[in-house]
C-alpha cells in the first residue's frame, strides 16, 4: 500500500470518509513528487546553491592605486586564490575601463590580464575574465560597479606594492562571481 502512496489509516478506506481518503493520498503523491523533483532539481533552485566565494576557499581582491582617478598610469591590483594557490598581478585601470567602455557601446574588446589576452565579441550576456584560478563572471552592470568602487578607494601610487612581473596562470580555473570580490 505504502508503494502506492496509499493511506495505511484503514479507517479512511471505507464509504464515509473517501473525502478524508482522496486528500489524505493527495498529501502523500504530492510529498512524493515533491522529493523526485528536488532530487533532479538545480542546487541553485533547492537553496543548496553556494556561489564559489571566499567562504568556500576562494577569493577575489582588488586594490586601485593612482594619484586621481583620471590618472593613466593607475593600476588595479588583482589577487585571486581558490584551491591552495594564489595568484596577483596588475592591470592598468584604463585599459579596463576602455574594455568595460568597447561592450557597452557594442564592440568587440580585448584585455590583456597577467600575460594573457581575452577578446570578447559584442553583446556578450556575461564578461567573463580570467585571473589566475579564477574566472571572474558578471554583467557589465557588475563589472561597472565594482570598478567604481575600486575608484572610490583609490589609494595613492606610492603605496603600490611591487610585484612580480606576471606570468599567464597554469592550471584550471574556478568559476567565481564578480559581485562577490572584495
Amino acid at each position: 500500500m505504502r508503494a502506492h502512496f496509499v493511506p495505511v489509516d484503514e479507517e479512511l478506506r471505507t464509504p464515509d470518509y473517501f473525502p478524508d481518503f482522496v486528500r489524505e493520498r493527495r498529501e502523500l503523491l504530492a510529498e512524493a513528487m515533491t522529493g523526485v523533483l528536488d532530487a533532479f532539481a538545480p542546487s541553485a533552485l533547492t537553496g543548496d546553491f553556494m556561489a564559489e566565494d571566499p567562504a568556500s576557499g576562494e577569493r577575489l581582491t582588488f586594490a586601485a592605486f593612482g594619484d586621481s582617478t583620471d590618472d593613466p598610469k593607475a593600476v588595479l591590483l588583482v589577487y585571486a586564490s581558490a584551491n591552495g594557490a594564489s595568484w596577483e598581478t596588475t592591470l592598468p585601470l584604463r585599459d579596463l575601463q576602455f574594455f568595460l567602455s568597447d561592450l557597452e557601446n557594442g564592440y568587440s574588446a580585448a584585455l590583456t590580464i597577467g600575460g594573457e589576452s581575452v577578446e570578447l565579441e559584442s553583446g556578450a550576456e556575461a564578461v567573463e575574465l580570467p585571473l589566475g584560478p579564477l574566472t571572474a563572471r558578471g554583467t557589465l552592470e557588475e563589472w561597472r560597479s565594482v570598478l567604481e568602487r575600486e575608484l572610490m578607494e583609490l589609494s595613492p601610487s606610492e603605496e603600490r606594492p611591487e610585484l612580480p612581473v606576471p606570468t599567464p596562470w597554469q592550471g584550471e580555473r574556478v568559476p567565481f562571481p564578480i559581485g562577490d570580490s572584495e
